[in-house]
């Protein structure tokens, strides 16, 4: 099955989600709340937003491609 571009995006964007997940618990469990707080706030509901935003591309791209298909079966 052939890759689609937003799924690659969502891939790389989920990553990047997790990792700033990771460090935002790194720095709450080394006692570092009000960075880990700060972070959470900003940088990593950043990360969060564009999650979002790229799986609702994702569910367009996907809804379109079916779509395609569904006509090209058609006809």
């Amino acid at each position: 099955m052939k890759e689609s571009e937003a799924w690659r995006g969502i891939r790389d964007i989920h990553t990047s989600f997790h990792h700033g997940a990771a460090e935002v618990l790194t720095l709450a469990l080394g006692g570092r709340r009000e960075d880990a707080k700060a972070l959470l706030s900003g940088e990593f509901t950043d990360r969060a937003d564009r999650m979002l935003k790229a799986l609702s591309l994702w569910k367009l791209d996907m809804k379109t491609t079916a779509s395609g298909a569904s006509d090209r079966a058609e006809t």
